[in-house]
């Protein structure tokens, strides 16, 4: 269960908070996400809740203390549907892959250069290692500590694993790129 007074979730909270605030800076409030909510001690990133069709992620601690991401929808439905996305070993990868998921959707209706595509063509990132764990999931660790990791669909390679190594500034500093200086100059005016 996620404590909301962990200070990683007030953390991921506020990066999260960041980019909903770029989304503004970019011209595209409309399209941001909804605050972020905890709720049965999950937390939850939406988009266009509670209207029908609406998207999300969502963050949970399994009894491993590992932290599953989930992708939620209602398109067509009445009722969420949950597909798991990846399970990390820390809450911090695991809110690094949700600020790459909302940067990467404004990125894309900004037409700015795609980052996936960038990371796809690169392929592993030379500090991960992949081990494929079973048939259909593999491990991705950090060579330099491999108890930090995250499991994920072993088909390919996965572009997010290029986050694992990154710190919170270092991946808003690569999702970042290409943004006109009207976004980087607002966001230069918040420090």
């Amino acid at each position: 269960m996620i404590d909301p007074n962990d200070s990683e979730v007030g953390e991921l909270i506020a990066r999260y908070d960041k980019w909903r605030r770029i989304y503004g800076y970019a011209g595209k409030s409309s399209s941001a996400p909804d605050e972020p909510t905890l709720e049965d001690g999950r937390l939850h990133f939406r988009n266009g809740y509670p209207l029908p069709d609406w998207t999300g992620y969502i963050i949970e601690e399994t009894s491993n203390s590992e932290f599953r991401v989930l992708r939620a929808s209602t398109e067509r439905r009445n009722e969420p549907v949950e597909a798991e996305q990846a399970v990390f070993s820390r809450l911090h990868d695991a809110g690094k892959f949700i600020l790459y998921e909302i940067a990467t959707s404004l990125r894309v209706e900004s037409r700015l250069s795609s980052i996936t595509q960038k990371w796809r063509a690169e392929g592993l990132d030379p500090r991960v290692s992949k081990n494929v764990i079973s048939q259909g999931h593999a491990k991705y660790a950090l060579r330099s500590d491999p108890s930090v990791y995250f499991i994920a669909y072993a088909g390919g390679i996965q572009p997010y694993n290029h986050i694992l190594p990154l710190s919170y500034d270092e991946l808003d500093d690569v999702l970042l790129e290409d943004f006109p200086a009207m976004v980087t100059t607002q966001l230069a005016s918040e420090r």
